[in-house]
């Protein structure tokens, strides 16, 4: 009888033993559950940044990217603009070479006016006088044919 009491005793103190383990590892089970619920937040909260961050970002780089185009298009009329004024003298017969006709002649000064009107972004007042005296002249002629 004293040996069963003895193991009884042993098997009872085991218990306790392993109830203790298994609350303790209920409390870590706990403890990390809760953790990857913080984590798991965090990155979504971060990944929400990121996103936000991202569309910004891609809709400075169109701006930018916008920018550059109209650059490039005040420099081509820059460009243009130089081509056709020579010493400070406006050479107004080149802007319309390859002009044979009425028709092809109205529709280049229309394109000229769009480039060197005074209203416009890069507006030329000497240049636009010049092509409406060239316009005038080669008008004339057409009209005469």
């Amino acid at each position: 009888m004293e040996s069963s009491r003895k193991e009884l005793a042993k098997m009872k103190e085991e218990q306790l033993k392993l109830q203790r383990e298994l609350h303790r590892r209920e409390r870590k089970l706990k403890f990390l559950q809760e953790d990857l619920e913080k984590r798991e937040q965090m990155f979504k909260t971060q990944w929400a940044l990121l996103e936000h961050e991202l569309s910004l970002f891609a809709k400075e780089r169109e701006a930018f990217e916008r920018e550059i185009k109209k650059q490039q298009y005040r420099s081509k009329l820059e460009n243009e603009k130089t081509i056709y004024k020579a010493n400070g003298r406006i050479n107004a017969g080149m802007y319309f070479l390859g002009v044979h006709d009425e028709l092809s002649l109205k529709k280049r000064y229309r394109d000229l006016l769009k480039l060197f009107h005074p209203d416009s972004m890069n507006g030329d007042v000497d240049a636009m006088q010049a092509i409406n005296s060239e316009y005038a002249k080669l008008k004339k002629k057409y009209e005469e044919m």
